[in-house]
């Protein structure tokens, strides 16, 4: 066994990556996560233990790109800050990626605790006045059709699994009554929602009005000491505007609504345009729930970011008293 060992070591380079090459090709999303454990371990120990040869220049560009998908697959990224992403990619140095990486899954997955041995799970609540389109967002969403005629909800629940970025997510979806008829059930939903959608229509300037009490009502029974909780905004019946007036009308409303996260101090919004009848940003509406949830309002840039500060400040520290502890021990000798 140490012979083939010895043998393996000894091989070219370029042999020794295509062999690896297996642990970035496997590394998917597919997967059970315990498999990617044994990847992620496999590759681990493999620099641990071969060391000169995991400091090779072009092995050393393999194993950033394997620890990148690692990145990518464990912790994610949210594709509007992939440019960001990339220039901080390249700051860390050569080498230096593997270790940022396992710095990030232990902060993840064992200080903030979040699970990566299911399929993630994000509860939606829609909230709004009555008759601002709520459940034709939400049909348009997951049937695909629009519904003509008012038909007041009560408290109808959808579930779905939709693909987020590449990474499979479960949605469910409540769809209370307006608040109009609120409810003890209404209440609980609130309390048990990861994330909002906050309809307002946009041919019915009281809805914003509405909206506000809503979201005071939110804040008040998650009772949090910073409303990190996501809330997207969704201004719809777009399709409703003219042409002539579209831009002036939604940028009124976008103020509006900002001026409704300022007072209410909430730290994870979104505003978008919505169509339940020609089917706009419907299904981007629920996409975003997932992404704020997931990534939170700085996204995973901010862990990253943090990372590479403060853990580049511990190597310097840690070099130059490497360095001055060498320099004892030679003055000791002599």
């Amino acid at each position: 066994m140490q012979n083939c060992s010895t043998q393996f070591l000894s091989l070219p380079s370029e042999i020794l990556q295509h062999i690896l090459e297996f642990g970035t090709n496997l590394l998917s999303i597919q997967q059970r996560s315990q498999e990617i454990k044994i990847h992620i371990k496999f590759i681990l120990n493999f620099q641990s233990l071969n060391r000169k040869i995991s400091s090779m220049p072009e092995m050393t560009i393999y194993f950033d790109k394997f620890w990148w998908k690692v990145w990518e697959t464990c912790i994610g990224y949210n594709p509007l800050l992939e440019n960001e992403f990339s220039l901080l990619k390249d700051e860390i140095v050569k080498g230096e990626l593997k270790r940022k990486v396992l710095i990030a899954i232990f902060i993840k997955f064992n200080i903030c605790k979040q699970p990566w041995n299911k399929v993630e799970e994000t509860k939606i609540v829609m909230i709004g006045a009555g008759g601002v389109g709520k459940s034709s967002i939400t049909i348009n969403c997951f049937h695909g059709h629009f519904i003509e005629f008012y038909d007041p909800t009560t408290d109808e629940p959808y579930r779905k699994l939709l693909q987020v970025d590449n990474l499979p997510v479960m949605i469910d979806v409540i769809d209370p009554a307006g608040i109009e008829d609120y409810s003890a059930m209404t209440d609980y939903y609130m309390r048990s929602g990861d994330t909002f959608i906050n309809v307002c229509d946009v041919v019915d300037e009281k809805t914003v009005e509405q909206s506000e009490r809503v979201v005071e009502q939110v804040i008040k029974l998650k009772c949090r000491e910073i409303n990190y909780f996501p809330v997207i905004f969704a201004l719809n019946k777009v399709d409703l505007l003219n042409d002539s007036n579209r831009e002036q009308v939604i940028e009124k409303y976008t103020n509006l609504i900002n001026s409704i996260i300022e007072r209410n101090q909430l730290k994870n919004t979104a505003i978008f345009t919505s169509s339940a009848k020609t089917g706009e940003n419907t299904k981007l509406l629920f996409e975003e729930c997932v992404r704020r949830n997931r990534y939170g309002s700085n996204d995973n840039l901010t862990l990253l970011k943090e990372i590479v500060k403060y853990d580049s400040k511990f190597i310097e520290i840690s070099k130059k008293q490497m360095k001055k502890r060498m320099k004892q021990s030679k003055n000791c000798l002599l």
